[in-house]
């Protein structure tokens, strides 16, 4: 993810811009990093959560909300799209617009070529710097595979990895239990098992660097 290259904003200019602009940009310390649209996988996917986070919560304190909704991180004075984030008891904004949200308890990533190695690393960082958030929770959109992080009563993170549509996960902050077979609901994936997608790449990677060293 770059950077945009114009001035460094002010979180004032930045929410004046992003509130009327028809794309979505993240913001961190006066810089904004615009975000690409997803993918039908990306769509369904987050969809399917949706449906039965909804489902499940109607009667809840709890709420589900989608990507529009940023949340604010003030320790690294950053704003971040999660892909679903969930809610309980009474939001807190950062505004009158209710734009941004400042207490999710649950977030929601599904993972891209793009985006895997910042959900996983500087992203999660800076989640973990909000108070609310008990669970983080990545799922892949290539492969059958949901890393559910939760946190413990000392603050470690220990997390938990789902490989098969039999299994089920419980979030703990919203009492609801999400199976995988809902998740990946008319997801298709590719024939070949991603184990191997790696294990060719790395062998051509291989290839590769011996023929470039006979040259």
């Amino acid at each position: 993810m770059q950077a945009n290259k114009n001035k460094l904003l002010s979180v004032e200019e930045y929410l004046e811009i992003e509130r009327t602009s028809e794309g979505r940009n993240e913001y961190r310390n006066g810089k904004t990093y615009a975000l690409a649209g997803a993918t039908f996988k990306h769509n369904l996917i987050c969809g399917n959560i949706l449906a039965k986070l909804h489902s499940k919560l109607k009667n809840s304190s709890c709420k589900a909300l989608h990507t529009d909704m940023k949340v604010y991180i003030k320790d690294y004075n950053t704003f971040v799209y999660p892909d679903i984030s969930v809610v309980c008891n009474k939001p807190l904004f950062l505004d009158k617009t209710t734009d941004t949200l400042l207490n999710p308890v649950v977030i929601f990533e599904v993972l891209s070529k793009s985006t895997e190695s910042y959900d996983r690393g500087m992203k999660f960082s800076f989640y973990r710097k909000l108070q609310s958030l008990n669970e983080y929770i990545l799922v892949a959109q290539d492969r059958i595979s949901v890393v559910h992080y939760t946190k413990s009563e000392n603050d470690e993170w220990k997390l938990k990895e789902y490989n098969s549509l039999k299994d089920k996960f419980r979030i703990n902050s919203a009492e609801c239990i999400l199976k995988l077979a809902d998740i990946y609901n008319n997801i298709e994936f590719d024939e070949e098992p991603y184990a191997l997608q790696l294990i060719k790449e790395a062998a051509a990677e291989y290839e590769e660097r011996q023929f470039t060293r006979e040259l």
